[in-house]
């Protein structure tokens, strides 16, 4: 045979292996049966409307896996998200076969697989070596990590040529990822698939979800963060918001950021103690109000040590003046009803030129006061303040804000008012019967 023509057919062996040398789905095409195709236990899996693999078994005590090819051991990163929505017991659990010879996880089998907790309070996750039928544990992880009523995680194992085993979670889902543990162990070298098994009784064998498989080489993020969007929290505090998690001694130091018009540099620089993609910006100077400022930000790194040299981001700190925003509309006393549901409600105006944050702002009558959540009114535009039971039937007259306990209006008269989220009175209303009681109007 010509060597040219070897030479390509060992290429394209060579390129036909690592096609099945790993495994990447995000359930996307809605399809679990090709590319990749996962076998096994099938029919209890399905794809469900938000394109996760979903265990849909019976409700009975059983057992179910799912497998996919893979030869892929050496090197390697596994990434995937699990979601177990009941806390694990030795009666429900989940295994993830890493590694495994035999695509029945059923049987005996030689492979490396986690689990995901089965002892109470102390639920971890776990590394074990099978050997056939016998179990040995390599790395016990954080206890209590995987305890929680519903466990929604994101996992990821490396792996060395050498068997040098990391694994890493994420116990809300997302990429943030913290070390379980460590452990080296050799003593199998190759794999023939990738798959999970489910234990469950009757009233869990619906109750598994996973998404995100990844198994292939290590990720290499060369990709420097991004300062997204800045966010005024008060007169002299700012939350900075970057694209990815950012390193804390690098985004906590206050000479990376300065803020124009005299405002300089921040007194602290504070990382998220759960949203490492957030941080948190206390000034000594105060933010001139209707004054729009730049602040600076420079030499932030992330996880993976990718620098985000130079980004500048407007903002600028309205303080509200009284009457910028107004009670507008007062429905005291809904019934009889005329064209509305019948609910109590307020409406409240932006009177002013800019829009207006009016989180922990309190609205209040004479003998009740309720915080305001997270809503920006636009000026010239109208927002309706009910109680959260009415929220949904008022939906069709315009923005809504619900809260928690509606103040009860008094039908004859009350005394409503509005203050900022530091305490200043916006707008106040006396209101009483002679009102409404007006044959004209």
């Amino acid at each position: 045979m010509h060597p040219k023509f070897i030479l390509f057919i060992t290429l394209l062996v060579c390129s036909l292996s690592n096609v099945i040398a790993q495994v990447q789905d995000d359930f996307t095409d809605g399809d679990f049966t090709n590319a990749p195709a996962w076998n096994g236990d099938a029919a209890k899996f399905e794809i469900n409307a938000t394109n996760q693999l979903h265990l849909n078994a019976p409700a009975v005590t059983d057992t179910a896996y799912i497998s996919t090819p893979n030869t892929a051991i050496n090197d390697i990163e596994w990434d995937f998200f699990y979601t177990m929505d009941f806390a694990p017991s030795s009666s429900n659990f989940l295994k993830v076969y890493l590694v495994s010879d035999q695509q029945n996880f059923k049987q005996p089998l030689n492979g490396y697989f986690l689990r995901m907790g089965t002892d109470g309070s102390n639920d971890a996750i776990e590394l074990y070596l099978q050997q056939g039928t016998t179990e040995t544990l390599l790395i016990h992880g954080i206890d209590g990590h995987v305890a929680a009523s519903t466990n929604s995680v994101s996992v990821k194992v490396t792996r060395d040529g050498s068997g040098n085993w990391s694994v890493f979670s994420d116990i809300t889902g997302g990429t943030n990822y913290s070390l379980e543990g460590s452990a080296t162990d050799n003593t199998f070298s190759a794999t023939n698939y990738f798959g999970f098994f489910c234990k469950y009784t009757s009233t869990r064998s619906t109750l598994f979800f996973f998404d995100n498989i990844y198994v292939d080489a290590p990720f290499v993020d060369n990709t420097p963060p991004q300062a997204l969007q800045v966010t005024i929290i008060s007169a002299n505090q700012l939350d900075v918001h970057y694209s990815e998690p950012v390193d804390a001694t690098t985004s906590e130091n206050e000479l990376n950021y300065s803020v124009n018009n005299g405002i300089g540099f921040p007194s602290s620089a504070l990382i998220d103690g759960t949203d490492k993609s957030l941080v948190h910006l206390t000034f000594a100077n105060n933010f001139q109000s209707a004054i729009t400022n730049t602040i600076s930000i420079s030499n932030i790194n992330d996880i993976a040590g990718n620098t985000l040299t130079l980004a500048a981001l407007d903002f600028t700190f309205y303080q509200s003046q009284p009457s910028d925003v107004l009670i507008n509309e007062i429905m005291a006393d809904p019934s009889p009803v005329v064209g509305l549901p019948v609910a109590e409600f307020v409406e409240l105006y932006n009177n002013s030129t800019t829009p207006v944050d009016l989180t922990g702002w309190e609205f209040s009558d004479a003998s009740t006061t309720q915080t305001l959540s997270s809503f920006t009114l636009q000026p010239n535009s109208y927002l309706i303040l009910c109680d959260d039971a009415n929220a949904a039937s008022l939906q069709a007259n315009g923005n809504v804000l619900a809260l928690a306990s509606f103040p009860s209006l008094n039908n004859d008269g009350d005394d409503l008012s509005l203050k900022d989220a530091s305490g200043n009175l916006i707008n106040a209303v006396s209101y009483d019967l002679s009102w409404y009681q007006d044959g004209v109007k």
